[in-house]
């Protein structure tokens, strides 16, 4: 039998867009099915003013720096309100969802993970794929190790390139995942 998540962590650099709708449907199935979640945010210019009408009243909001220039305060933010989310209260799953969450979201997990002898299970669903960016070659090797959970089965030749699907994990679940899903999360 399988265990019941009783918190999620959702963790965002850009709450706008795409990733603010799946974000909204997310948290709102969860909360429907009584599971804490927190939400680790930034905003971008075309973030809404108002987050918290956006959200369940359960959802907990921790706001962080935007992530500009060299993103020094977007990283120094989120390692500090990971760490103290996984000492005060630890979430059963921590479900990154963009590139740049994702990407510094597993370095300081596994970092934390190290330093405190714990596995913290991690889910990464790009809800753009940032790393197809000819003009970023880098970002690419960022997710070479990564299990990346595709938003569709036609995302495989996408997410899953043949020089680099040896290294993938990867698995497909449609976006947002209802509640009647939440076996896949574990």
């Amino acid at each position: 039998m399988q265990a019941t998540i009783e918190h999620v962590a959702h963790v965002t650099e850009c709450l706008a867009g795409g990733t603010l709708t799946v974000l909204r449907q997310m948290t709102a199935e969860l909360a429907r099915s009584h599971v804490r979640q927190t939400l680790i945010f930034s905003r971008r210019p075309d973030s809404p003013r108002d987050v918290a009408a956006l959200f369940p009243d359960a959802v907990r909001l921790i706001e962080v720096r935007p992530a500009r220039g060299t993103h020094i305060d977007f990283i120094g933010d989120l390692v500090r309100a990971l760490r103290t989310l996984l000492a005060a209260d630890p979430p059963g799953i921590v479900h990154l969802h963009s590139s740049k969450a994702g990407f510094v979201g597993r370095l300081v997990l596994r970092a934390l993970d190290a330093r405190n002898g714990a596995r913290t299970r991690i889910l990464y669903s790009p809800h753009g794929l940032a790393f197809l960016n000819p003009q970023r070659p880098w970002s690419s090797l960022a997710y070479c190790c990564a299990r990346i959970v595709r938003a569709s089965v036609r995302s495989v030749p996408v997410t899953a390139p043949k020089d680099m699907s040896s290294k993938l994990e990867s698995s497909a679940l449609t976006n947002p995942i209802p509640c009647s899903r939440r076996k896949y999360l574990l």
